[in-house]
């Protein structure tokens, strides 16, 4: 879970974006503040995530806040602002905010923009540990040596350019040295996987166009081992178990360099039909666990955990096939379930909130009006 800070010069919009529900996007602690300097003064007693933040405002204005903050603090930032003003826009994709978004902003844009923030945080932290994991191993650690070998997985390059532009690597990874290459969506891969990958190979691990690639320079079986198409899926089937993940393929034996380019491409296409295979089943075990967890807090994050996914992935192909995002989709069934059980029992409408999920009656009725044009008693009436 992550926090949030709220900050704008207007008592109102900072009470009423405070009553959002928060925990649909993983924000557990809201922190609210009128003024850039009352800011600053929070966050150095405690730690902000996520900052929401208007743009005009007395003294410090929302660029200035967010320049300080980011010296201090490692965040994501969304800008708001009541005019669309181009040099505004300009200084916030130079500060590498999140979002910019026009007052008066929609609940939905907003609680999806901090989602956004959310999932960055995340993949920051996730990296952190990464690169912390990945600094335990003694081979391939330069950036030169990984340059090198992203620069050969381009599938432009022929014989002569491999020849030509070829640094020397490694004393064990020489010309004509056999190798193998296994690949997966960089979006699942988690800090166990170099190190799993490490106890069965001698490898030089990277991300390329969004996908992990493992080159295993160093065979732990025969070079016969892979050549075989059957042994190779055992292979996949006994990693992806490992791995927690169904969108994983594996080379057959190749000759270093020359096969790097040609092998990576067909790996990648593995992966790609693994992944049209998979993902109606992933979003389908999703929607079953939100179904199940309906009267609860329910978060992409710990969805994404019961599906074995990462949160940016699940959130990815959620929209993709549902055509709605996801703290969106739960919103929808909610209303759904509310608004079948304001007609077909006589349960009163406090209970029916509680049981959905919203702890506040009086914010399920905002909820349910703004989404029905009605209140739950005047849609029970009208429908019943």
């Amino acid at each position: 879970m992550a926090s949030l800070m709220i900050v704008d010069d207007e008592w109102a919009t900072v009470e009423g974006l405070k009553l959002l529900t928060w925990s649909q996007v993983d924000i557990d602690h809201v922190i609210t503040a009128q003024s850039a300097a009352e800011a600053l003064t929070l966050a150095q007693r405690q730690k902000v995530d996520v900052l929401v933040t208007d743009i005009r405002m007395p003294g410090m204005n929302g660029l200035e806040l967010i320049k300080t903050l980011s010296k201090e603090q490692s965040l994501q930032s969304i800008l708001l602002s009541g005019y669309a003003d181009f040099h505004y826009a300009q200084q916030a994709l130079e500060l590498q905010t999140v979002s910019y978004l026009l007052k008066p902003v929609a609940d939905e844009d907003l609680l999806d923009a901090v989602q956004k923030a959310v999932q960055r945080s995340y993949d920051g932290q996730h990296y952190a540990s990464l690169n912390e994991a990945l600094h335990t191993m003694e081979l391939y650690q330069s950036n030169e040596i990984s340059a090198s070998i992203k620069h050969l997985l381009s599938p432009k390059k022929t014989t002569e350019d491999l020849l030509d532009e070829y640094l020397p690597l490694d004393a064990s990874v020489q010309y004509g040295t056999p190798f193998c290459m296994v690949v997966r969506p960089a979006t699942a891969v988690d800090q166990t996987a170099p190190l799993l990958m490490k106890s069965l190979f001698s490898f030089w691990h990277g991300t390329v166009d969004g996908y992990a690639v493992y080159l295993c320079a160093s065979p732990f079986h025969s070079r016969e081992y892979l050549d075989d198409a059957l042994e190779r899926e055992a292979l996949m089937k006994d990693l992806a178990v490992q791995m927690n993940t169904s969108h994983i393929a594996v080379s057959p034996w190749g000759t270093f360099p020359f096969d790097l380019a040609s092998y990576f491409q067909d790996c990648l296409a593995q992966t790609n039909q693994l992944s049209c295979n998979s993902t109606t089943f992933a979003v389908t075990q999703a929607k079953k666990y939100i179904e199940g967890k309906i009267q609860h807090s329910i978060t992409l994050q710990d969805t994404a955990n019961h599906v074995f996914l990462n949160p940016t992935y699940l959130s990815k192909i959620f929209k993709q096939e549902t055509g709605q995002s996801f703290s969106s989709y739960v919103l929808h069934y909610r209303m759904l379930l509310a608004s079948q059980r304001l007609t077909e029992t006589n349960q009163k409408i406090t209970d029916i909130a509680g049981t959905l999920g919203f702890r506040d009656a009086s914010y399920f009725i905002r909820v349910f009006r703004k989404h029905y044009g009605k209140t739950p008693a005047e849609y029970r009436h009208h429908y019943s």
